[in-house]
């Protein structure tokens, strides 16, 4: 029973990454409009996909939430959106970036 023990807390240790490792993940909260118009000139820039689909995302869920009384997206296509906020983030680089999505959302509400 001892050595199972041992081996069960061997590998519970080798297999629990230490907390002074830094993890990797996608932080949009601190994102700024800066890096959008930044990523949206690079070539596959695999960040700017991630941040097209996650507005995408937002904005389509946004428009479900509405309880289907308006459909906010009629008319428009994922590129336009991208152009709204292109221009919006070139004015405004040092915006959060997801204060210009929501910007997008209320401008899509009030058509």
């Amino acid at each position: 029973m001892k050595i199972l023990r041992a081996v069960f807390v061997i590998v519970l240790l080798c297999g629990v990454p230490s907390l002074s490792q830094a993890q990797s993940y996608i932080d949009f909260a601190s994102t700024s409009c800066g890096t959008w118009v930044s990523e949206r000139k690079k070539d596959d820039s695999y960040y700017a996909a991630v941040l097209k689909a996650w507005v995408s995302g937002v904005v389509s869920g946004a428009t479900a939430s509405s309880g289907g009384n308006k459909d906010w997206l009629k008319g428009a296509d994922a590129a336009s959106l991208y152009v709204w906020l292109d221009n919006t983030c070139g004015k405004n680089p040092l915006m959060r970036f997801p204060d210009a999505v929501l910007a997008l959302v209320q401008e899509l509400r009030s058509r």
